[in-house]
């Protein structure tokens, strides 16, 4: 059973076809708070804070094919701060599955932190998707790219996985789908 980080809601069970139950983990704070765990966490997250802005920074770098969100102060500020928020509640010790990589950020700095073997799928239909240095930036921290529709399931067996990661990716898909995600 592998874990699925989302950003608000109940937690529930999903089925997937291919890797079986996976067991949602809210990214709520008043999850974590209580016993002085919340003043820990969000020290975890300012010191994690400066490695996302150069996770960021260096995917801004690669070439896309496509044109990339401006990089200005306030995007750094917002989207390392949201990763450093997902990785605060990561522990992995074998692979992990991020669905919507989109730009790749988040599964390459989680390759990159943890060095472990692992998978994400974006839509073939994304321009960069094919592009060879979006490729080689994924597989420098062993993030395998893997193409899929998350509509007609996941291309993995169970086991292989510990966590998967569905981060901003819902207000993609088809309303009819999202009840059997």
């Amino acid at each position: 059973m592998a874990d699925t980080l989302v950003p608000d809601g109940a937690a529930r069970q999903m089925k997937s076809d291919g890797v079986g139950l996976l067991r949602v983990t809210l990214l709520n704070p008043a999850y974590i708070s209580g016993s002085g765990r919340m003043a820990k966490w969000n020290s975890q997250i300012d010191s994690s804070v400066v490695f996302w802005k150069e996770m960021i920074c260096e995917a801004s770098a690669v070439d896309y094919g496509v044109p990339l969100p401006k990089l200005d102060s306030q995007f750094l500020e917002t989207w390392s701060s949201h990763y450093a928020h997902i990785a605060s509640l990561s522990q992995l010790e074998k692979g992990f599955l991020e669905i919507g990589t989109g730009f790749g950020v988040l599964a390459a700095g989680l390759g990159k932190k943890y060095r472990v073997e692992s998978w994400t799928i974006e839509h073939p239909s994304r321009a960069y998707f094919y592009a060879p240095a979006y490729r080689e930036f994924l597989k420098k921290y062993g993030v395998n790219l893997v193409g899929a529709d998350l509509c007609t399931g996941l291309p993995f067996r169970s086991g292989k996985i510990s966590k998967v990661y569905l981060c901003d990716v819902i207000e993609h898909l088809n309303p009819v789908y999202v009840p059997y995600i």
